[in-house]
């Protein structure tokens, strides 16, 4: 495959139908009610009713997701003894309360739904199923630890923008950027010298943090990322980050809205790469149609990802682990959503690709174009005909791969590189129930190039579960070496169980007392 080059998001999600516009109205003398039992706990004479119910929902969340909709436990899962975000629980902040049910009700009857919008059966849909949960556990508790901030598709109003920035000396720096001219970066760093970017707000057209300089020592913390439509013919939105001759990245917490990820190439040592605890919202490659829209057509667009590794060669240290990254069909445009091209690790350490949930990679026109190649991790991707060079020592394990078209994990070139202990699964289907045109296979491992330093592959001890497009196709791996045997999920995966994997996924974040993306 080529290099994935270089890059807004509409979150124009469709219209609640007719029928559940109606049925709004029945409920709506029940939320009135939940609303004044809301105004009543948080009178200081009524505390008491939130302590009495967390012993209630201590007993009662891990039976919130009953079959056949919850997630089977796999190595990717934590203990059951861990506490389920309860249902109702939009923000997942320990409380179901006011601000869930207006979430609920700002979103009642909208398709394509998440957990954060009030789908808490997992069907995609805000619907009557899920008011129904949450006013069963109104006022219950439960214990979080870790929290992932609900994603936010649009700055908060009141911010106030300054210009681009031009960084040429070190430091930590804090601020609100906005870039409205495509050809301009919000953010550019021009020094090696140690530079930190800080719980900040970032908005651009073009690129929002650029780095070329040689030697870049660059780390990025609770920082909020948008990018706009660069309303540019043939144009795609921009990368969160595109760093270029770099020596350290520290990548951390932040959150990105519409962006085309995070690109990092042509490492120069001294230092490795954290992609640690980011939220990314719609990893998107579109090309502009100049008119504030975007171009469907299978070649309109530009090959990004959440992440990717480029003529990274021997890099020690190296991790991207615990992020959630989710793609809306028709609303995103990734090619892979973790790539490894032309890249390394060492043997001694190899690099780490781990604890990472990965939602939805979608061709632009995901009913129709059958063309697509993107997927979820792709491990090795490239040929530098040099085996000191070679892409390899690469492992991936623990992640939660769901609905990501061609492929869910997959090695086509390299040495060394192993697949193990991740969950991959997928219906097939669109949330509107249409069949993905470009479906294909859960894991593969396969010699695509006929590289000529390929060796020692494998894949192992994952759970799998992958509908193909005619029937199920877990896993094909022609080429793979060594360990051997995974689990496969029985009968034929629906959407409802795909999509009760965001359970699995939050239960561990609560688990690990981690913070996913920005605060």
């Amino acid at each position: 495959m080529p290099k994935r080059n270089a890059v807004g998001t509409n979150l124009g999600l469709p219209s609640s139908t007719a029928g559940y516009a109606r049925r709004v109205g029945t409920v709506r003398p029940l939320i009135e009610r939940l609303e004044a039992r809301a105004l009543l706990s948080a009178n200081p004479a009524h505390a008491h009713l939130h302590a009495h119910h967390s012993a209630q929902a201590a007993a009662a969340a891990t039976g919130i997701l009953e079959s056949p909709t919850s997630a089977p436990t796999s190595a990717a899962t934590v203990s059951t003894a861990t506490q389920a975000p309860l249902a109702g629980d939009a923000n997942l902040d320990g409380t179901v309360d006011l601000s869930d049910l207006l979430t609920l009700t700002r979103n009642f009857g909208k398709t394509n739904a998440t957990w954060a919008m009030g789908d808490f059966n997992g069907d995609a849909t805000v619907g009557l199923a899920d008011f129904t949960l949450l006013t069963q556990n109104y006022g219950k508790t439960w214990n979080v630890g870790g929290t992932i901030p609900p994603p936010v598709p649009t700055p908060p109003a009141g911010i106030n923008w300054s210009g681009p920035i031009t960084i040429t000396a070190g430091g930590t720096y804090t601020g609100n950027w906005q870039s409205l001219d495509p050809n301009t970066p919000a953010v550019s760093i021009q020094t090696g010298q140690p530079v930190t970017l800080i719980n900040s707000n970032i908005e651009s057209k073009s690129t929002l943090i650029d780095s070329s300089v040689h030697g870049a020592n660059v780390t990025i913390k609770n920082t909020h990322g948008w990018a706009l439509n660069p309303n540019v013919y043939g144009r795609s939105p921009g990368r969160f980050l595109d760093a270029e001759n770099f020596s350290n990245l520290d990548i951390e917490n932040n959150t990105m809205f519409g962006t085309a990820g995070i690109e990092m190439g042509y490492w120069q040592g001294g230092g490795t790469v954290k992609v640690l605890y980011n939220n990314a919202l719609n990893i998107d490659g579109r090309w502009s149609d100049g008119n504030g829209g975007f171009l469907i057509g299978p070649d309109q667009n530009d090959y990004v990802q959440f992440a990717q590794f480029n003529a990274d060669h021997a890099m020690a240290g190296a991790q991207i682990a615990w992020n959630q990254v989710i793609n809306q069909p028709g609303q995103s445009r990734p090619e892979d959503n973790i790539s490894v091209y032309d890249s390394s690790g060492t043997a001694a350490s190899p690099i780490l690709i781990h604890d990472n949930y990965i939602q939805g990679a979608y061709a632009a026109d995901p009913a129709n174009d059958a063309s697509y190649t993107g997927g979820g991790i792709m491990l090795s991707d490239g040929s530098t005909g040099n085996l000191a060079t070679e892409p390899g020592y690469v492992s991936a394990y623990n992640n939660i791969i769901v609905s990501t078209s061609d492929y869910g994990i997959a090695i086509s070139s390299g040495h060394d590189d192993t697949i193990y202990n991740n969950t991959v699964i997928s219906s097939g289907l669109l949330p509107t129930g249409q069949k993905i045109a470009a479906q294909n296979v859960g894991i593969y491992v396969w010699n695509a190039a006929n590289d000529p330093d390929w060796a020692n592959n494998q894949e192992y001890g994952n759970t799998v579960g992958w509908m193909g497009p005619s029937g199920r196709n877990d896993t094909w791996t022609p080429n793979a070496s060594g360990k051997t045997g995974d689990t496969f999920l029985s009968g034929t995966i629906t959407l409802a169980q795909e999509q009760s994997y965001y359970s699995v996924w939050a239960t561990k974040v609560a688990a690990s007392g981690y913070i996913i993306g920005a605060s």
